[in-house]
């Protein structure tokens, strides 16, 4: 990542990554999506990181979404094809701590739909059993 105005590429050390990780995983609330919101979300990362100098916000928001890319990669192949350096979960050393952060959004585990049907499925039968126990008291009277 070439650092601002063209000057020398920043590297980032495996500490550095996981640091980069953890702080915009505790400060979700900053990166809300409303008008500016992200800049300044990553001003504030930077800043803690202190970064702000060598990494522009919007470096830091591609580095996001490269590191996010990853992991969904590893977590739809978590095992995957490891061979000619292809990582996988169980060979990426971020991916405990990606998870961790993002493994939790509805955006990552999508809502079990075919559960969801059967617990539907279930609430209809008893509520027939119901209706049915409720029209023979009825008949009854």
């Amino acid at each position: 990542m070439a650092g601002k105005a063209g000057g020398p590429a920043f590297t980032w050390t495996r500490e550095m990554n996981e640091k980069f990780i953890r702080l915009r995983g505790e400060r979700e609330n900053l990166f809300t999506g409303a008008r500016n919101s992200a800049a300044a979300g990553w001003r504030a990362v930077l800043t803690e990181l202190r970064l702000l100098g060598k990494v522009t916000p919007l470096q830091a928001k591609r580095k996001w979404e490269n590191l996010k890319r990853k992991y969904k990669d590893c977590k739809e192949h978590p095992t995957g094809a490891g061979a000619g350096g292809a990582v996988t979960a169980a060979t990426w050393p971020l991916f405990i701590l990606m998870d961790e952060i993002l493994g939790q959004r509805p955006s990552m585990k999508p809502p079990d739909i075919k559960n969801q049907q059967q617990a539907e499925a279930r609430s209809q039968e008893r509520m027939d059993r119901m209706l049915a126990l409720l029209e023979k008291m009825a008949d009854r009277n």
